[in-house]
């Protein structure tokens, strides 16, 4: 049986803790082989968030949700290689071009045989091409098909999952975003001025019943990003620069709530 250690090349990722958890999860609970997970990890490029972590927590929402809405086994698989592949490899600042760059990814590395080691088929391909496409965030709630709406939702899972895993996944954006426009990082902003108007935006997007996940899945499963913000704005800042400070040690999620929960009690 494959160990971690062996699907773990020498490579500088994030929360390799968390990763591990997410690696176990993912291939005790899906068909996607050891070997197809360990190729789509070396496709994915060290960035702050766009990274194997966020990955891993994309294929690992999608199983939740797909479970949620009583999704076929095979069309789990299918959504994983789309949610595996849809950022790899990005720049680590968006562009327009980052779902085709992903596209051209799927074809150039995963093969026939990645392919059958996941019990799929090369007639596959096409399917898993239009997963990665409809994660372009400008198509969010544009696609009337089920699968469209659980990757785009486990894209943004993160925040539907309480405040701790909210926090951790919002301050590894911040990183990027600077390196985009080029400011002084700002968790305690990017927290309390910003979350809630793109939280606004997401319900805008889904015309249907506004609410701000799009597959019924999600809607059973996750939490309402909105509620989880108030209880965010009840925290001081410290604690958000307390995260932002962590968002490079390798901890686990335990480790990583224990450490909040202390410095919130020393400072109330």
């Amino acid at each position: 049986m494959t160990t971690l250690q062996e699907i773990w090349p020498l490579k500088n990722l994030y929360k390799r803790k968390m990763n591990e958890d997410h690696i176990r999860f993912i291939l005790t609970n899906s068909n996607i082989h050891v070997e197809v997970l360990e190729k789509i990890m070396n496709l994915c490029s060290d960035n702050a968030y766009h990274n194997y972590g966020h990955t891993l927590g994309v294929m690992r929402t999608i199983i939740e949700i797909s479970r949620a809405q009583c999704v076929d086994r095979k069309t789990i698989t299918l959504l994983l290689l789309g949610g595996g592949l849809h950022d790899a490899p990005h720049p680590g600042v968006a562009t327009p071009s980052d779902e085709v760059r992903s596209v051209l990814t799927m074809f150039d590395h995963i093969t026939d045989y990645d392919l059958a080691l996941c019990g799929l088929a090369t007639s596959d391909r096409s399917f898993i091409k239009e997963l990665i496409l409809a994660t372009t965030f400008t198509k969010r709630g544009e696609i009337e098909s089920i699968p469209a709406y659980i990757i785009q939702d486990a894209d943004i899972g993160y925040m539907g999952k309480g405040k701790y895993i909210y926090l951790l996944a919002s301050i590894g954006l911040i990183d990027e975003f600077c390196r985009a426009d080029f400011t002084d990082p700002d968790p305690v902003s990017f927290i309390r001025k910003q979350q809630q108007p793109f939280i606004n935006f997401v319900v805008s997007k889904n015309k249907q019943d506004h609410t701000f996940f799009l597959s019924e899945g999600a809607k059973k499963i996750m939490q309402n990003p909105a509620d989880t913000l108030e209880e965010l704005f009840l925290w001081p800042d410290a604690i958000y620069w307390l995260a932002y400070d962590l968002r490079r040690v390798d901890i686990s999620l335990e480790e990583f709530t224990t450490m909040v929960d202390r410095q919130v009690g020393l400072l109330s």
